[in-house]
């Protein structure tokens, strides 16, 4: 019990039995062996100061007790709920006092081995009506089934899941702005960590299904995968069910998936994909453009950039404009007065070019080009004009 217990009291039902706690201002809920009356302890709740009597109603719903040091009766209903017994609520169910560490409240149903350890019926709660696109705040949701409230602190954990009892193996936490899903994948709690042997084939054999649910009068067309399709190619994702039906001939336990588990495949796939897409990207420039040219198989919409020597075995036809770089063509002015100008190429060719110039007009004199090198070239007139004269220039390298 607690410290200095005081009175016990035990329910109608005989099942359950609370004992007030003077010194330590709880009351203790226990459990009745049906068969040898043994008592096991269950949980306790806190009460008023120097709680003395405890009364439970004839339903067996409400417990009663009186509070000597602080001269107040409190009621509770749900105190059997403690014990691995089945207990229905109606009402508020609460922790009188809060506690500093410890587990403010614990359900055990160890012994329970087919049904429901917890179940929360709310159907009453309705959806809010919001209009399509629109949003609406919290305040105005009809209600939860459930609400947990962490504080505004993130990385505060909402919900813990343990494999046995000290095991974790994932949990729900609050981040800065909303709520992250985990499944425990520490380094330190792994072994035999190599490459997946899962890939872009695996991706490509997955049937990606349009359907409805049975259940649904509505019959809502959603997309997704079929579980027992999805088993064949990666069944990591996959929980696998059983033919176990109820009296109405409904599934109990129906095959699942886990959409978040194919993330990994997923990204391997596009890993993969890429890796395809740069060896492709390195080798098309021979072999490949070679075959479709051969097979005039070569449709590009588009631009198409090459990096490299292109080589064309044959005629060249280009229905639309061609545009070459400023180091290709471009307008030279040569001022008044003066009979050359110097053109300079933004970076060196490998070898020096064949130049054609072609003054834009009728001049006085010849026109010619002089000192072709790598880097450059230079227009001559042979007299100055007493005008600016613009001259178009065309640097191509030839074989």
């Amino acid at each position: 019990t607690g410290t200095t217990p005081h009175t016990v009291a035990v329910d109608p039902s005989g099942r359950f039995a609370y004992v007030t706690n003077n010194g330590s201002t709880t009351v203790h809920a226990y459990t009745i062996n049906q068969s040898t009356g043994a008592l096991t302890s269950v949980g306790t709740t806190a009460t008023g100061t120097t709680p003395h009597t405890v009364a439970v109603d004839p339903s067996g719903r409400f417990a009663y007790v009186t509070n000597q040091g602080s001269t107040t009766v409190q009621a509770y209903t749900g105190l059997g709920s403690l014990a691995g017994a089945s207990a229905t609520f109606t009402g508020t169910v609460g922790i009188s006092s809060p506690i500093a560490t410890g587990t403010a409240l614990s359900l055990n149903a160890n012994s329970l081995t087919t049904g429901v350890g917890l179940s929360i019926s709310a159907t009453g709660l309705t959806p809010t009506a919001v209009p399509p696109g629109g949003l609406t705040s919290a305040t105005t949701v009809a209600g939860s089934a459930i609400q947990i409230d962490v504080g505004s602190t993130a990385n505060r954990r909402y919900v813990a899941f343990l494999q046995g009892t000290t095991t974790p193996t994932g949990s729900i936490t609050s981040i800065a702005s909303g709520v992250a899903f985990n499944t425990s994948s520490d380094a330190r709690l792994k072994e035999n960590i190599v490459d997946t042997a899962f890939g872009l084939a695996s991706v490509l054999a997955i049937k990606v299904r349009d359907y409805s649910f049975i259940s649904d009068p509505n019959h809502t067309v959603v997309n997704g995968f079929v579980a027992q399709e999805l088993y064949e190619i990666y069944p990591g994702a996959v929980t696998v069910g059983s033919d176990a039906v109820d009296a109405d001939g409904v599934l109990l336990n129906p095959w699942g998936v886990d959409y978040g588990k194919l993330t990994p495949l997923l990204a391997k796939g596009i890993q993969e994909l890429n890796t395809k897409v740069d060896a492709s990207a390195a080798g098309l420039s021979a072999s490949v453009l070679q075959t479709l040219a051969t097979a005039n198989a070569i449709t590009i919409n588009g631009t198409l950039t090459i990096n490299g020597v292109t080589i064309f075995n044959g005629n060249a036809k280009f229905n639309d404009e061609v545009q070459f770089n400023p180091d290709t063509t471009g307008t030279a002015t040569i001022p008044a007065g003066q009979t050359s100008i110097a053109v300079i190429f933004s970076k060196p060719m490998s070898r020096a070019p064949r130049v054609t110039a072609t003054p834009q007009g009728i001049i006085d004199g010849s026109i010619g080009v002089t000192s072709k090198t790598v880097t450059g070239f230079t227009i001559q007139l042979q007299n100055a004009q007493a005008s600016d004269i613009d001259v178009d220039w065309q640097a191509l390298i030839s074989q």
